[in-house]
């Protein structure tokens, strides 16, 4: 799954991590940063 959003769950890298949006704080805190890099690389695809 390539969908990331901060009120969903998040995977990344193939399901190296997966995210779920509130869970721990200073994960958000990645997870937005990480939100816009994968948005922008799949825009970019």
């Amino acid at each position: 799954s390539s969908d990331c959003s901060t009120s969903q769950t998040c995977e990344a890298l193939g399901s190296y991590y997966v995210w779920q949006g509130s869970n721990l704080s200073f994960i958000g805190d990645m997870m937005n940063t990480a939100d816009v890099i994968i948005y922008s690389f799949n825009e970019a695809r």
